[in-house]
């Protein structure tokens, strides 16, 4: 079937019809987002032998790509019809000509064409296929080969520069989330973060637990628009200020009112909730645009502890901050949360809070780092996420 097909698109150049590189230009549309060039290599391979080749491969090499994307053996796919292929091997150190190369293979009655992968001046690669028959193939074929050459060349410059930003943006955020939580007799403490699976991407979303006095423990939570490295840059900008901010004042309500004020030049928005949890069991929060909180009680009961917010960081600073406070009972626990761990893009937010509190009155304990991976669990059953996920979660132990 594939040979019959790949008869059929080579008969169509010289028919007139839609040449292959405007159907594999199409077909790369969607690659085009891809952040993985290896994974596009492979998948422009797979796409090849399945339209006009026996045989693929492309070696990722060159100036335009990192060193730690040059896989030893580069993409191949074969047709599965031509098992005597299988030990093909291209010499990567022999570099493709500048135009390109046409090589018969009478032994195994192919031909072999070669292109440089190249854009915008730089080398990302060599193609490598292999078409039906040692006769050389038609110009239009090879002219077809050079023009899908030229969009691979594109995409896989594209996928290197997202994967460089996804690259940067883990190493930055990575660096400016807490190494360690802090610990205490009255309380504990977890939080965690995951990137969306989705995109593969990082953005904005931060967690913080800092051990204030001997009594009082500071959680924040907090969720920059966007992803990438602005994003995550932005990120750090606002978890710097609030240090800052809190030398000043450590009230919760006291510290979003100056971080709005901080924020009203700032083109991006984001939200924050900041808390304190005391050894007494009074927790007190105030939240700029963020989610409610959550209450887990001990003997049973899970609840949004809904109250007054500002709007988010950057959309305005309309009055003072509201100082929301509950008291906790030894054993009870707190999370805070960013709105990648509960929205979910089929169904109303107040619906996916509804079910995030079902998923915590369902936990099999509420101590704090088995409740985070029982909600990050279920969550990801659902599917993949569409925007990353930040939590931290508090258990007042007692005296």
């Amino acid at each position: 079937m594939r040979r019959a097909r790949r008869a059929q698109t080579q008969r169509q150049h010289q028919g007139g019809t839609v040449p292959t590189s405007h159907l594999v230009a199409s077909a790369l549309l969607p690659l085009r987002a891809a952040s993985d060039p290896q994974g596009l290599a492979r998948a422009v391979c797979r796409l090849l032998t399945s339209t006009l080749a026996v045989a693929c491969r492309i070696d990722l090499a060159g100036e335009g790509m990192p060193p730690d994307l040059v896989p030893a053996e580069g993409a191949v796919a074969r047709s599965a019809g031509r098992p005597d292929l299988a030990h093909e091997r291209h010499d990567t150190r022999r570099p493709a000509p500048p135009g390109g190369s046409v090589e018969p293979d009478p032994a195994r009655d192919v031909s072999w064409v070669t292109l440089p992968l190249v854009a915008e001046r730089r080398s990302v690669g060599v193609l490598r296929v292999a078409l039906e028959g040692a006769a050389p193939p038609p110009p239009a074929v090879v002219a077809d080969i050079g023009h899908v050459a030229v969009s691979v060349a594109m995409a896989l410059m594209e996928a290197v520069r997202r994967h460089e930003a996804v690259r940067v943006s883990r190493s930055l955020q990575e660096a400016l989330l807490p190494h360690s939580l802090p610990t205490g007799p009255w309380f504990h403490v977890a939080a965690l973060y995951e990137p969306a699976a989705a995109t593969l991407q990082v953005g904005g979303d931060w967690y913080d637990a800092q051990l204030l006095r001997p009594d009082e423990l500071a959680l924040s939570v907090g969720d920059v628009a966007g992803h990438g490295v602005e994003a995550a840059a932005r990120m750090g900008e606002i978890r710097t200020a609030m240090t800052a901010v809190r030398l000043v004042s450590e009230a919760p309500h006291e510290l979003i009112g100056l971080l709005h004020r901080l924020s009203d030049e700032s083109p991006t928005f984001a939200t924050a909730i900041c808390a304190r949890l005391e050894r007494s069991g009074r927790f007190r929060w105030s939240s700029a645009g963020h989610l409610h909180p959550i209450v887990a009680r001990e003997g049973g009961g899970v609840a949004l502890m809904e109250g007054g917010l500002l709007p988010p960081l950057g959309a305005g600073h309309p009055g003072p901050a509201v100082l929301n406070e509950r008291r906790l009972r030894p054993g009870d626990a707190v999370v805070l949360f960013t709105d990648g761990l509960v929205e979910r893009r089929d169904e109303p937010l107040d619906a996916s809070l509804r079910r995030l509190v079902s998923d915590v009155g369902s936990a099999p304990s509420i101590e704090p780092d088995r409740l985070l991976d029982h909600l990050v669990s279920a969550r990801q059953r659902r599917g993949p996420t569409v925007d990353d996920i930040a939590v931290v979660a508090a258990r007042l132990v007692g005296q």
